[in-house]
């Protein structure tokens, strides 16, 4: 599991209530994925508004997102 995950779940105590790495792994991954999904919509929209500018953001903020949590597609 990446150490950013583990630090954030110490930080907020999921760590105590679950402390099985699999299901905070498995969490985590979904929470990304869900936010990345926000993310997407918001780019397909930019897209088609013709906003480039905005679009290559959002896509930076996804691909940042993503390896910043260690979450793979």
């Amino acid at each position: 599991m990446n150490e950013r995950i583990k630090e954030l779940a110490k930080q907020t105590g999921i760590w105590f209530v679950t402390p099985r790495e699999d299901l905070l792994s498995d969490f985590a991954d979904q929470m990304v994925k869900k936010f990345d999904d926000i993310l997407l919509l918001q780019y397909l929209d930019c897209i088609g508004n013709n906003d480039k500018k905005s679009a290559e953001l959002i896509e930076t903020i996804r691909n940042k997102t993503k390896t910043y949590f260690g979450v793979e597609e």
